[in-house]
């Protein structure tokens, strides 16, 4: 073998088996956990509907279980009229209507549980937007660490194929390295791919749960 063809060789062969995954830097729009739940619990219009409504039916029990308004009525005659107090020509009157005892208890105690069920209702509500978000987040988390490990591999995949060229071309290495090589790239780039429709279809989630049609997502801090 030709002595640069033997340098070539033995520098590729100690890349493809040194080169390691470099670690990369935390970029300022990284995403985390916790800014995902506090902006579900804020934003999410769904949510909010429920705590509102559980709110008012909250104040509903004490609508409820309160005494009717009392009701006044005044009678104005063309003439005067002779009453047992004298004449007159108007009456006023006032009349407060007294429900059937218990009746008003009731009634606040029926309010009450259809209050304390809304908000039960608005609480399984979060949880579960919490558990959608938190699958969807996981997602975001394994396809990105998934994808840094594919291209990782894919560089040292790279100084392999150019070091088993190198091989094939000077005598000293089989064809089927390098066409496994080719298939293994392959492989690689079609599960790149995939990894792409995966997270995809988490930052989708994502958008629909805080109701953020246009939602981007860049780094993920893992779990």
């Amino acid at each position: 073998m030709p002595p640069l063809a033997a340098a070539r060789l033995a520098l590729l062969l100690s890349l493809a088996l040194a080169a390691v995954p470099t670690v990369r830097a935390q970029a300022p729009d990284t995403l985390r956990l916790g800014a995902v739940l506090d902006a579900l619990y804020a934003d999410n219009p769904t949510l909010a509907a429920e705590r509102l409504d559980a709110r008012a039916l909250a104040r509903r029990g004490d609508q409820v279980g309160a005494l009717p308004d009392p009701t006044a009525s005044v009678m104005v005659a063309p003439y005067p009229i002779l009453t047992a107090r004298g004449t007159q020509r108007s009456q006023w009157r006032v009349e407060q209507m007294l429900p059937w005892p218990g009746t008003l208890g009731l009634r606040r105690d029926a309010a009450d549980a259809r209050a304390e069920a809304a908000r039960w209702g608005g609480d399984a509500t979060a949880l579960d937007l919490a558990r959608r978000a938190t699958r969807a987040y996981a997602d975001l988390v394994r396809t990105q660490e998934a994808a840094d490990v594919v291209r990782a591999f894919q560089a040292r995949l790279g100084a392999f194929a150019e070091a088993a060229a190198v091989r094939y071309e000077v005598g000293r290495g089989p064809q089927g390295a390098v066409l496994q090589v080719q298939l293994e790239r392959q492989r690689l780039d079609e599960r790149l791919i995939t990894l792409a429709r995966e997270r995809d279809a988490a930052v989708q989630t994502l958008a629909r749960v805080l109701d953020r049609p246009a939602l981007t997502v860049g780094r993920v801090v893992a779990i």
